[in-house]
């Protein structure tokens, strides 16, 4: 069964999800992905506001560890923009510096409404195929 992802590029990037499922979903791909999105989803705000703090903060150590924990989060729930993001500002605070860190902070945080929102419409897609993987295994066994 072939899985429709959302074809929006501006967050969400479904060509990442279609290469984690090979084309083809696989019901352990789905569910491993599904819980992905449901961690990213419950620790986003908190990640969130640990990096505001740091910022305000200025304490690149904290700055590191937020946007690293960030970027992983993003990138494995196929959002390559905000990834990319917070990578760029891991690498800047690794270098030792704030600068552009608050800009890129600023624009990362016009995004992820965005991604939420698009991230828990394909959740609740996963939701539903599998389902519905459920009761076509159950009607052929």
């Amino acid at each position: 069964m072939e899985m429709k992802v959302l074809r929006d590029k501006t967050i969400f990037d479904p060509d990442v999800v279609d290469k984690l499922f090979g084309g083809k979903a696989q019901k352990g791909s789905i569910e491993l992905f599904s819980n992905c999105c449901i961690r990213m989803l419950s620790h986003l705000d908190d990640r969130m506001d640990g990096l505001k703090k740091s910022l305000d903060r200025r304490t690149l150590q904290e700055t590191i560890f937020f946007s690293h924990q960030l970027k992983g989060g993003f990138y494995m729930t196929g959002s390559s923009l905000l990834g990319a993001l917070c990578e760029s500002m891991e690498m800047q605070a690794r270098r030792g510096t704030f600068e552009g860190i608050e800009a890129m902070y600023v624009e990362m945080v016009s995004k992820v409404c965005e991604f939420k929102e698009q991230l828990a419409q394909f959740d609740a897609s996963i939701g539903k195929w599998l389902q519905n993987w459920e009761s076509e295994k159950m009607e052929k066994g």
